[in-house]
């Protein structure tokens, strides 16, 4: 479900190429502030979770054109709970 929400942000921001650039820096940044990590070639027998994100454009921003936005309230299937679900309030 995150790699098809994925596929269809960059599809769509492909025809955008400065906010697509923007994206990407935001990502990198991102990687490097271990906010988020690379996705393993060989996952171990643990559980992983993948979040969706989209990227929010705000042409109007004073600041930042470009934020990312995490979906961690995402379901992938009916019977199964989102991450935000999983966690203690």
């Amino acid at each position: 479900m995150a790699e098809g929400r994925l596929r269809n942000q960059l599809r769509k921001l492909k025809n955008t190429p400065g906010i697509l650039e923007e994206h990407n820096k935001i990502i990198k940044e991102q990687l490097k502030e271990g906010i988020v990590e690379e996705v393993p070639d060989n996952p171990s027998g643990n559980r992983i979770t993948y979040i969706p994100h989209q990227a929010v454009i705000c042409e109007d921003a004073a600041t930042t054109t470009v934020r990312i936005v995490y979906d961690a309230s995402a379901k992938v299937g009916k019977g199964i709970k989102s991450l935000n679900e999983c966690l203690h309030t």
